[in-house]
């Protein structure tokens, strides 16, 4: 938030605390009982044709070149000192 240049109240400040502390204690209790999260993943129309993609997917046959863009892409917002998140919802991410 801050990076954003909001300045949080009091109030939203205990707010964001509990809500990382109650992640924090969820992800714990995930690690202590063994439970694991399904990978993170996004769905693109594209020609009338749903595609999944997952975190780390390799199975796609350009993956290879999707994630050759992505780290382009990094780079070049490195470059221009911009963080990736800092563009996805145009406040950037915590």
């Amino acid at each position: 938030m801050v990076k954003a240049g909001v300045l949080p109240d009091k109030l939203t400040f205990i707010g964001v605390l509990c809500a990382c502390a109650h992640v924090a204690n969820a992800r714990l209790q995930m690690r202590r009982t063994g439970v694991q999260k399904p990978p993170g993943a996004s769905s693109i129309k594209v020609d009338d044709k749903v595609r999944e993609f997952t975190v780390f997917d390799k199975l796609h046959p350009k993956s290879d070149e999707v994630y050759w863009l992505i780290d382009r892409l990094r780079l070049d917002l490195k470059q221009l000192n911009v963080s990736p998140g800092s563009i996805s919802n145009g406040i950037g991410v915590c």
